[in-house]
């Protein structure tokens, strides 16, 4: 698990992102979900959330960006 969640972005480029709630492994998950050009899908990141609220959002994707997740090209 701390190769997953210490995985750097800096090599991957995402084109779409999303954030949903998804019951999975007996708990409710916020996933982040990238798509690259090619159409891969990758499970980026993740949280224990109930719901989908700022606090946890946003805890998600600051960590994606501090592992070097890049906007600069444009997001969906």
């Amino acid at each position: 698990m701390e190769v997953f969640d210490t995985r750097r972005f800096d090599r991957e480029e995402s084109v779409i992102l999303w954030a949903d709630v998804h019951p999975l492994w007996g708990g409710p998950l916020l996933l982040c979900i990238g798509v690259t050009l090619e159409g891969q899908w990758h499970v980026l990141g993740f949280v224990e959330s109930s719901v989908q609220d700022l606090a946890s959002i946003r805890g998600l994707f600051q960590d994606l960006l501090g592992r070097e997740l890049s906007p600069d090209q444009g997001l969906l």
